[in-house]
This record gives structure tokens, C-alpha cells and sequence, in this order.
């Protein structure tokens, strides 16, 4: 019996029911092309576009396979996170909890599975968490309750992680540049988060490593050797949270740096480059899962 479909998204139904382990197979889609080109489609917010937009969410549903890519830039994460955020954002009228159960279901025991091998995995738990926390945010009529759980469970798990990264991290003598690194990217994670899920002890822990970290900078690096790229980021998680003593300590060290130069997230700070078109696509993923853009926010 054929499969009777009003809107083009709708097929996405049946994906999940198909496939317990997705990632994209397709050609087009390993560097996540056919999916940035989804997503600016909507964010174009040209609704004669939209039908184009669905079409392409139907071809990535339907290169799906059954192997166990969880990566954000090709996996089953990032589309995970793509439908969750055009529906979150009113793009697309669907059930995205019925699309998304089994992703969901994998993701979760994915999520544990990492915890338990007490591995260094801070890039796959930050990707995680981007597609959790929308995850948690996205709501349907019917919502059930055992996946509003296993979101928010990752979610607290994974804070937990973060927070013991920091401690652990920042009381080291010698801190490597890509515990540095991680450690900026965990600090604004955590600010974006809190922009939605107000919980003191992780606010309260949010001020206190990025105090710790601005203080770090300080005594181990001089302005030759300051990192650039890592305060930009800092000074963004700063801002969100509007932590204004912070955010001025760290442009006086971005301002003194000797290799100081333009950089997208100035621009977006001082309200210059706020449109999509102007965006590299990972400037646009990066800004879109870390920081709170009122222009993106098209409800």
C-alpha cells in the first residue's frame, strides 16, 4: 500500500522506523553540504523556498544506511539536530519526537557508552550536547515523557563532565593548547545552555572557571603569545551571560595581543555581520548551537 504524504517532510515518519543506526552515505553529503544548503534555505526565511528546503530533508533522510557515524558534520547527530532546530524554529510542521525516537535512544546510549570508557571525548560530548540541548528545548503536542528525560539526562551528565574538566584542567602547571582550547569551548557551551535552563550550582561553577581561566591567561602567557582565537571565544561566553567585569578583562588582552586581527565573532559582536549570507558554514553551526542571536531566533 503506497504512502499517503501531504507535506514532503512527512515522509521523515518513517525513517526512524527503518534505520536504528543513520548516518549520510551520500557523496554530496560528507562534508555536510547538502545540509548547510537545507539550512540556510529556511534561514533565508523565504518561504517559497521552503518547499526546496523539504525536499532536500527528504533526499538527507533518504541517503540515510544503517552504519554507526555519530559525528555532527556527517552523522546521525547533526541531522538529529537539524530537524530538531527547523522544527524548535517553527521551519517545518511535523512530530519531530516521532522522527527523532530512535536517534534519540542511540544518542543517549551512545552518550553512556562514552562516559563509562572515561576517555578524553570533549569534541563528541560538546557535539552531543548541541543536539540534546535543542532537543530539549523542541516541543510537540504530545510529548512524551521518557524523551524529555533522556534529554535533559544528557544534558546533566555531560554538565557534570564539563565542570570536572575545568577543575581538573585549570589546576594544572602545564595545560596543553588543546585542554586550553576545550576548555574555552566548554565555558561557552555551558553560557549558551544557561540562556535556557537556569540552574544556579552550574552558573555558579560558569563564573568561577571563567574567572579561573581569565586569570590563567595572565600568568601563562605574555602579549606574544596570547590565544587569540580562544579569548574571541571567551569573550563571547562572557557576553551572553552578560558578565561584564570578565567581558572587559579579556578585551583588554584581546586589544594588547600582538597578532591581533579581525575575526567573525567581532564583527558579530559589534552587530556587523549578522546575516547568514555573511557566514562561512561552520562560522554559522558554531554561532547557531553556542550563541544566543536574536536575528536567528525566527519564532
Amino acid at each position: 500500500m503506497p504512502i499517503q504524504a501531504q507535506n514532503p517532510i512527512s515522509v521523515l515518519f518513517f525513517f526512524p522506523v527503518i534505520n536504528l543506526y543513520l548516518t549520510l552515505m551520500n557523496s554530496e553529503l560528507t562534508n555536510n553540504k547538502l545540509s548547510i544548503s537545507t539550512l540556510r534555505l529556511f534561514l533565508n526565511n523565504e518561504k517559497s523556498q521552503f518547499k526546496k528546503g523539504e525536499d532536500f530533508l527528504c533526499t538527507l533522510a533518504g541517503t540515510l544506511s544503517d552504519l554507526d557515524d555519530y559525528s555532527f558534520e556527517r552523522g546521525i547527530t547533526g541531522f538529529g539536530w537539524l530537524v530538531s532546530y527547523l522544527h524548535y524554529h517553527h521551519y517545518i510542521g511535523i512530530d519531530s519526537n516521532k522522527i527523532l525516537e530512535d536517534i534519540d535512544d542511540q544518542i543517549y546510549r551512545y552518550t553512556l557508552h562514552i562516559i563509562a570508557s572515561s576517555k578524553d571525548e570533549t569534541e563528541t560530548l560538546l557535539e552531543i550536547f548541541s543536539y540534546a540541548l535543542i532537543r530539549h528545548l523542541d516541543r510537540n503536542p504530545h510529548d512524551v515523557h521518557y524523551q524529555k528525560y533522556i534529554h535533559h539526562e544528557c544534558i546533566t551528565l555531560i554538565v557534570n563532565i564539563f565542570t570536572y574538566y575545568l577543575k581538573t584542567s585549570l589546576s594544572k602547571k602545564n595545560l596543553s593548547l588543546k585542554e586550553f582550547h576545550n576548555c574555552c569551548k566548554i565555558l561557552l557551551k555551558l553560557s549558551f545552555c544557561l540562556e535556557y535552563i537556569k540552574k544556579t550550582e552550574w552558573n555558579l561553577a560558569f563564573k568561577k572557571y571563567l574567572i579561573n581561566i581569565t586569570s590563567f591567561i595572565r600568568q601563562n602567557y605574555d602579549q606574544n603569545s596570547y590565544p587569540y582565537e580562544q579569548l574571541l571565544i571567551l569573550l563571547l561566553a562572557a557576553k551572553q551571560r552578560k558578565e561584564d567585569l570578565a567581558e572587559t578583562k579579556i578585551l583588554e588582552l584581546i586589544f594588547s595581543c600582538t597578532s591581533y586581527s579581525g575575526h567573525f565573532i567581532l564583527d558579530i559582536l559589534k552587530n556587523r555581520s549578522l546575516n547568514t549570507e555573511g557566514l562561512k558554514d561552520h562560522e554559522l553551526i558554531f554561532l547557531l548551537t553556542n550563541y544566543n542571536i536574536p536575528f536567528f531566533q525566527n519564532n
